[in-house]
């Protein structure tokens, strides 16, 4: 026999107070961060620091879309949620806006392994067998760059229908409607 799941508005409205302190002292933690990069980088680390200001303004748009756009709500112990933020207004599926945040995270994670390939391949001399050409290195790029984005793009695209969405939550034992 599985309970019935019911989140009070109260119990919502201290998760939302929550976000909104951890979002504050994200924001400012980024804006330190910039700082620091644009203000404190050596200039022979320019590259190095490029890669940083992008994986930086994905982190500012990941928090932006998770606590703005999307205000998601988790469930637990079911493995399920809701959205009520801007976007679920603007009557965007949550399907979408999961596989937005999920394009996000995936441009992060391409972003470090590529910042970190970089490193690698400044560290090596000239000579070496595993230095790549400037053109192998920028299909190696790409190639991780659509690697990493396909997944989310797909998950997105993808459409259920209301009709099966309504039939999974009926059918779950914890009562989520």
């Amino acid at each position: 026999l599985t309970l019935p799941i019911f989140l009070t508005l109260d119990a919502q409205q201290s998760f939302f107070t929550i976000l909104r302190i951890i979002f504050i002292c994200s924001i400012l933690l980024h804006i330190a961060s910039v700082v620091f990069l644009t203000k404190y980088t050596p200039s022979n680390q320019a590259a190095w620091r490029n890669y940083m200001l992008f994986i930086q303004s994905c982190l500012v748009v990941l928090d932006i879309h998770l606590e703005i756009l999307m205000s998601p709500v988790p469930i637990f112990p079911a493995p399920a949620g809701y959205a009520t933020g801007l976007l679920c207004k603007l009557g965007v599926p949550v399907k979408v806006e999961a596989g937005l945040g999920m394009l996000i995270i995936a441009n992060i994670g391409t972003s470090t392994i590529l910042c970190v390939f970089h490193k690698h391949q400044t560290d090596l001399v000239g000579s070496s067998r595993f230095r790549l050409c400037e053109r192998a290195n920028r299909i190696a790029h790409i190639g991780l760059i659509i690697a990493y984005s396909f997944p989310p793009a797909s998950y997105t695209t993808v459409v259920q229908s209301q009709k099966i969405t309504d039939e999974l939550l009926e059918l779950d034992p914890r009562n989520l409607t």
